[in-house]
């Protein structure tokens, strides 16, 4: 090499050092037609500019910059897909979870948008699935929600606890092969929205045949009904699905027990045994216990032999479920018609107090969206949030809203002792220690238990105590 281009190698190391100095990076943006801004950053991100990228970082832009819209360039390029981007800037320690404009995340745009090697790459990255965004949406959900397969499947082994919306979700969308992931990922089958819909009433309230048939494969309980009364069955008919509601009503829990009396019995009053003795599995049985295997695969829980049955063991002798006395009936714009249960209706706002009640307005949301089959549906909110204890609720339009955990009383006879128990309680039976049990749900007149050493589900119903 000559002494020349030796000395010129030498002054260039000299003056631009591993990179090139700020002045000269400004500059060569200018030849670039863009201007040393935030908004001129995070552009060049979401179009894979990785030239431009480099010079704004060469020329000392902060990688983790909001653009007016709200974006950092890390969100911008994991949106539209500029996977050497998104190294580049992972590489400069850009903050994998900073949340920009409504909450959003990098991981939760690169879910909506299908992207699925940077939401494995964010992923390897520690980016926290579970967070949440303004309106309470995590990436799966938003993945679930578009029916991006591959990307709920990469997510769901990263955010258990959402699996159970998602199927949901996923049944509301007509999303069948995202259901699926759902259920191979630990959803549990009859898991319940706020209304008390699981997920085979809101297919069978679409006319989704295939979704149906998905979860009556998986152990769906057509005989179950949410909080109006109503089941998979009773929603089909009324919307015209005569030919679907007539097979959800001839269907019978996938896991009745199998002896022929038991099940003699449960074809002359189906309500009496809606879960009688065995039901599915629990999609999520191992979460908290330890020792219990997290699957997707049906199986019928055995009686012990010499075993007591529950229900005899065990008696519900009290069932509190609380509702805030007012209703959501419709949201324009950013305010809120509520219906008193006395009748009176008014309008709300954020920052607004319910009337008498310690319940402040944080948040009014218009959300629309259609079914697979083109029916809109309004799934709009109002948000508050308890002025003396701090705790949320969401007002779903026309749904009753809980006000605190439901939780019932149970009545051991042989002890006559008694326990209040909520929903994912673990107890167990004075007099026999040797069994564990959970409280899978708790419903207007039943309480729904399963024995954890062997999964054997029973249901307990409502009685007055003697």
């Amino acid at each position: 090499m000559s002494k020349t281009v030796w000395l010129t190698v030498f002054i260039g190391v000299l003056f631009f050092g591993c990179g090139q100095s700020k002045e000269q990076a400004i500059q060569e943006l200018e030849k670039l037609n863009l201007k040393f801004t935030q908004d001129d950053f995070v552009r060049s991100a979401e179009n894979g500019d990785a030239k431009a990228v480099q010079l704004f970082l060469d020329a000392g832009i902060d990688c983790n910059a909001q653009s007016s819209a709200g974006l950092t360039a890390l969100m911008a390029a994991a949106k539209n897909g500029r996977i050497d981007v998104v190294k580049k800037l992972l590489d400069q320690k850009a903050k994998v979870d900073a949340q920009g404009k409504d909450g959003l995340t990098a991981l939760m745009l690169a879910a909506d948008s299908n992207q699925l090697d940077i939401v494995k790459l964010l992923l390897e990255k520690s980016a926290d699935p579970n967070l949440e965004d303004q309106s309470g949406w995590t990436a799966l959900m938003k993945a679930v929600y578009q029916g991006h397969t591959n990307c709920v499947e990469a997510l769901a082994t990263r955010s258990r606890e959402e699996v159970n919306r998602g199927l949901l979700v996923a049944a509301l969308m007509g999303h069948k092969d995202t259901a699926k992931v759902l259920l191979d990922h630990g959803a549990e089958v009859d898991s319940r929205a706020e209304d008390g819909r699981t997920p085979l009433m809101l297919a069978a309230n679409k006319g989704d045949q295939e979704i149906v048939s998905l979860l009556l494969q998986a152990g769906a309980d057509p005989t179950l009904t949410d909080k109006a009364g109503a089941t998979a069955g009773s929603l089909a008919m009324a919307k015209g699905y005569r030919e679907l509601a007539t097979r959800l009503q001839q269907a019978s829990p996938a896991a009745v027990a199998g002896s022929p009396a038991e099940k003699n019995l449960a074809n002359r009053n189906p309500d009496a045994v809606s879960d009688h003795d065995v039901l599915l599995q629990s999609q999520q049985a191992g979460v908290g216990v330890a020792n219990t295997q997290v699957g997707s695969g049906v199986s019928r829980s055995k009686e012990a032999p010499n075993s007591s049955s529950e229900t005899n063991q065990v008696s519900v002798v009290e069932i509190q479920q609380e509702f805030l006395p007012v209703m959501l009936t419709e949201v324009s714009g950013k305010k809120a018609k509520i219906q008193a249960v006395g009748g009176e209706e008014y309008s709300v706002a954020a920052g607004d107090q319910l009337r008498g009640l310690d319940y402040e307005v944080t948040d009014v949301e218009i959300r629309n969206t259609e079914d697979k089959d083109g029916n809109p549906v309004d799934a709009s909110v109002v948000k508050l949030r308890n002025t003396k204890t701090g705790q949320t609720v969401t007002l779903v339009k026309g749904v009753p809203a809980p006000e605190h955990a439901a939780s019932a009383v149970l009545w051991f006879p042989n002890s006559e002792q008694t326990l209040k128990v909520k929903v994912e309680q673990n107890f167990s039976i004075p007099g026999d220690p040797g069994h564990t049990y959970k409280v899978l749900d708790i419903r207007p007149s039943q309480v729904i238990i399963r024995r954890i050493e062997d999964n054997h589900v029973s249901t307990l119903q409502k009685n007055t105590r003697s």
